[in-house]
């Protein structure tokens, strides 16, 4: 019997405008289902870093949402910069039975 575990990554998406696809690392390998996904925006020098818990949905992301569009691609509501982290936490694919 295969057991359900999460597992988590930091990616770095860059600057990316909202609502468009950016497709995971390959550290992170494939996604069955996510979890949970904060939004990190590091200080800029005259702004002070910040953290954002996103919601995720499984339609077009609004904004302080995110979506899973497919095993190895996400899109936020929101546009990231080059400050921004996003730290996921997710199911792989293939460590539940079925998926």
């Amino acid at each position: 019997m295969e057991s359900e575990f999460v597992e988590f990554a930091i990616i770095a998406p860059g600057a990316v405008s909202a609502n468009t696809n950016i497709d995971l690392p390959g550290y992170v390998g494939k996604v069955s289902q996510l979890v949970a996904a904060i939004k990190f925006s590091g200080s800029d020098g005259t702004a002070a870093a910040s953290a954002t818990a996103l919601t995720v949905v499984t339609t077009t992301p609004g904004a302080g949402e995110i979506q899973l569009v497919d095993e190895d691609t996400i899109q936020l509501g929101d546009a990231t910069t080059t400050r921004d982290l996003l730290i996921l936490v997710y199911i792989p694919k293939g460590s539940v039975s079925g998926t």
